[in-house]
């Protein structure tokens, strides 16, 4: 455990562009230098893709939210979310194809033309997804919207506006943007917490009952720039077993911690352990759903909760290597009980 005298070390003028608050460096996580002026295709070469991946993984997290235990059984994962969801829907449930597929349109149109140099993207971006819109029209609605959630999933790793204003709309709870992004939160969050849809069949069950005494861990890296405040946070509450904490946002993983390293003006570094089977619906693999098999992206969704471990310092390394445990879902630990 860290002594409460060691903080995260602060980074010289040098190291984050000048601004009135030490810690309003990055608080829109990419810099001011990003224009977000490429869309790319599959014939787009691996620099511009680790452009894309830097930005992802520079994206600022956030203050992560203390909680106690029960906190995810009101909101599964996100609160936003849900409040788009039950102002489209008026509380009646059930999504129809044409009907979100248009407001996810007119969401990203009102975002593309804030910024003219984003105008591009977004006419692509209309583009591909009028493309889908024709090319599934045969198929069954849940059908075209999982192609339509995959297709979201894709534009999240993209080098647009998307994943930015996204994520600080989610980051900052931006009530503003609920009716332009919450679409597009809504489909990928649904991606990622049923991708495989198998939670109510019998395969599924046994399964989870076959696993209860299993575990397939995975460790996870993702680097940050926190404030004392929210590191003291942290310092206190290793080792508090009721003492929880979760982002908001989507978060860029890596697999490779040497990855999470490079990108970035960070002062601590995130290493996170998940049991792979009860954290299933909290994440998801993108090698399948980008066009660049060799990155080893994992993507997390809005509200995962998680404990701080141990907290070591590197101070060679300007930071801090943080352990943290990804807790299980409310729903997951619903369907991994044996009765």
């Amino acid at each position: 455990m860290v002594p409460m005298s060691e903080q995260p070390r602060k980074y010289s003028s040098q190291s984050v562009s000048s601004t009135t608050s030490k810690y309003d460096t990055v608080s829109e996580g990419v810099s001011q230098d990003d224009t977000d002026d490429s869309f790319h295709d599959c014939s787009d070469n691996q620099s511009q893709n680790d452009d894309a991946l830097r930005k992802r993984l520079s994206i600022q997290l956030g203050k992560a939210l203390r909680c106690g235990v029960d906190m995810d059984e009101q909101f599964y994962g996100s609160a936003y979310v849900d409040a788009w969801l039950l102002t489209f829907t008026q509380g009646k449930g059930g999504i129809q194809f044409d009907a979100i597929f248009n407001k996810l349109i007119a969401g990203i149109e009102v975002e593309g033309r804030i910024d003219p140099k984003d105008e591009k993207n977004m006419n692509k971006i209309v583009k591909t997804l009028s493309i889908l819109k024709n090319e599934t029209i045969r198929l069954k609605n849940k059908n075209r919207i999982k192609r339509l959630q995959q297709c979201c999933v894709t534009l999240d790793t993209q080098d647009t506006y998307v994943c930015r204003v996204v994520n600080t709309a989610l980051r900052e709870e931006d009530q503003s943007k609920l009716r332009t992004v919450g679409p597009f939160c809504y489909l990928l969050f649904n991606y990622i917490s049923y991708h495989e849809n198998h939670h109510s069949s019998i395969s599924y069950r046994f399964r989870q009952l076959s696993q209860l005494f299993e575990s397939e861990m995975t460790t996870l890296y993702r680097g940050d720039f926190i404030s004392d405040e929210l590191f003291e946070e942290y310092q206190k509450s290793i080792d508090q077993s009721t003492i929880y904490f979760k982002w908001r946002s989507f978060i860029s993983t890596s697999t490779s911690e040497q990855v999470a390293r490079q990108y970035g003006d960070h002062n601590i570094l995130y290493e996170l352990q998940l049991d792979h089977h009860s954290a299933e619906d909290q994440c998801i693999k993108l090698t399948s759903l980008t066009q660049f098999s060799e990155e080893k992206e994992i993507l997390l969704r809005p509200g995962v909760r998680f404990r701080i471990i141990k907290i070591e310092s590197h101070v060679c390394e300007f930071r801090h290597k943080i352990k943290i445990e990804i807790l299980p879902s409310y729903i997951s630990s619903l369907y991994r009980a044996p009765f």
